[in-house]
């Protein structure tokens, strides 16, 4: 079969399907063609990676009978309303931004007209607010929380449910394994698109990178895996690519790993996932960023002198971390972070902050909806700069305490350690 005969043949299979559906997908596939002769493919190659059209079709049939969120019990069967609680990052920055509204748009331009002054950024922003809506910020909170946590909730839901219904199915015979070592390794890029992303120290020094997606033959098709090293650094990639209809890229993510194993010393490494769970452990760095979009970051034993850590939906564990410099900011999930370290910046829009931890020089932590708490590791005293419009301070050092207070400035033992702790809805527990 060539090229005219396919593309004819897949023009008649979509007939009884919606013209912007089926115009998208030949449209897709016309570009797939011209992208594959260009690099030199047959057409039958070219042919033989599109794959089955029955199988298309049989795909978009089962999306196309789904009713309302109930799900078929095969992977194929992620039908229109489920797949939506697990949008793109992109949808869910829209309607979180939009939720939030000026609330959010204050506490950052505050935040960033203050400088590293975020707390009293936050603490102006929250007056102005209270005094012009009385009560509203209460009620502004609770719907942010609300909707925080359907995000990541249903982000999860969907993500289990989907492993599950993958388990249960025979994976298609073409995995795309690959596995690359490269030695002399001190600067490492990880971009992804989707899939769950692990970062290990490696046991014999080397640099290793292993993909796997269990996904149907359409949707492995749909991603481009890519290890190569560049100016000095190495690069670890996988992306959506064109060819493949949008309609199955933006409705079907299959069940996706990649997993990296990189040397005991680097000089940095740089991990961005826009959907899926990132794991990081036992890594030895002067530098580390980690950002993820929907998903959860767990962070473990490990040694970087400057960490920073992003997130948009989904939760935030650092476990026996130890670095000077600590950088967070999530907009809806709960953070936990302990460890050691010489200055500790967290701010979260709508979650929890908990710190369990030494730290020798300062702390910020700013919080618009949850509460603090900061328990302080070997710690001789401190002293704590506290803003919150509607929650309360709650301070320990030894056997002074001070309950239910409001906005102060309080100092502990030598007050060596400087705290600064802004919420706006939200309690805020420091035990020394």
């Amino acid at each position: 079969m060539n090229k005219e005969q396919y593309m004819k043949a897949l023009v008649e299979a979509l007939s009884s399907f919606d013209e912007e559906i089926k115009n998208e997908i030949v449209s897709d596939y016309e570009e797939h063609f011209d992208n594959g002769l260009q690099d030199g493919k047959t057409e039958e190659q070219i042919i033989a990676e599109l794959g089955s059209i029955d199988e298309l079709v049989k795909e978009l049939n089962e999306m196309k009978n789904g009713k309302g969120s109930e799900r078929k019990s095969g992977a194929q069967g992620f039908n229109f309303d489920t797949q939506k609680a697990a949008e793109t990052f992109a949808e869910m920055a829209k309607n979180f931004a939009s939720l939030l509204g000026s609330m959010a748009a204050g506490v950052a331009n505050g935040a960033e007209k203050m400088g590293d002054s975020m707390s009293n950024g936050a603490e102006t922003f929250a007056k102005d607010f209270k005094e012009g809506f009385d009560n509203v910020s209460e009620k502004v909170v609770n719907k942010t929380t609300a909707f925080a946590k359907e995000i990541s909730e249903s982000y999860k839901a969907n993500r289990n449910a989907y492993e599950e219904a993958c388990a249960k199915e025979e994976p298609a015979e073409d995995k795309r394994n690959y596995d690359e070592s490269v030695s002399d390794v001190r600067r490492i890029v990880i971009d992804t698109d989707n899939g769950d992303v692990s970062v290990k120290a490696s046991e014999d020094g080397l640099f290793h990178a292993n993909y796997e997606n269990f996904g149907s033959a359409n949707q492995q098709l749909s991603y481009d895996f890519d290890v190569y090293n560049k100016d000095g650094v190495q690069y670890v990639t996988l992306k959506r690519k064109g060819g493949v209809s949008n309609f199955f890229k933006n409705l079907l993510t299959p069940k996706i790993t990649v997993d990296v194993l990189v040397p005991g010393l680097l000089e940095s490494i740089s991990v961005s996932n826009k959907a899926g769970n990132l794991y990081a452990e036992k890594l030895n760095a002067s530098k580390a960023d980690f950002s993820l979009m929907a998903g959860d970051i767990n962070v473990s034993d490990s040694e970087c002198d400057n960490v920073n850590v992003s997130a948009m939906a989904g939760n935030v564990k650092l476990e026996e971390l130890n670095s000077k410099n600590l950088f967070v900011k999530s907009m809806a999930g709960n953070v936990r972070a302990n460890g050691n370290f010489e200055n500790a910046k967290i701010t979260s829009t709508a979650g929890n902050i908990h710190m369990d931890a030494k730290v020798t020089e300062k702390i910020v932590t700013t919080s618009t909806a949850g509460n603090i708490h900061i328990d302080l590791r070997d710690c001789k005293g401190y002293k704590v700069d506290f803003n919150s419009t509607s929650g309360r301070g709650n301070f320990v050092q030894g056997e002074n305490r001070i309950s239910g207070s409001r906005s102060g400035v309080y100092s502990f033992g030598d007050g060596s350690l400087n705290i600064k702790c802004s919420a706006v809805a939200g309690n805020i527990t420091i035990n020394g």
